[in-house]
């Protein structure tokens, strides 16, 4: 999966609605601690990162699959529950 503002490649580690937008949003981890959390976002977490602030939620139209942007695919969300810290 590439990030495309940065051209970073990433892994996704959630895929789901978030508390602080609509829609259904995923949740990277990038090779370079150089994005905005850790997994956790206004106390609630998501998922976890493999190093300090390498985490970042994005929209599917944000990314690219193998070429193909993510927003084109069909993304079939689980429903989660959302646990505070």
């Amino acid at each position: 999966l590439q990030y495309i503002p940065s051209l970073s490649p990433g892994v996704v580690r959630y895929i789901g609605p978030v508390h602080f937008a609509p829609g259904t949003w995923l949740g990277l981890d990038l090779p370079r601690a150089y994005s905005k959390h850790n997994g956790v976002v206004d106390g609630h977490r998501y998922f976890r990162t493999s190093r300090r602030d390498s985490g970042v939620f994005v929209t599917p139209d944000s990314v690219t699959v193998h070429g193909i942007r993510a927003s084109r695919m069909e993304i079939d969300a689980p429903e989660v529950e959302l646990t505070r810290l």
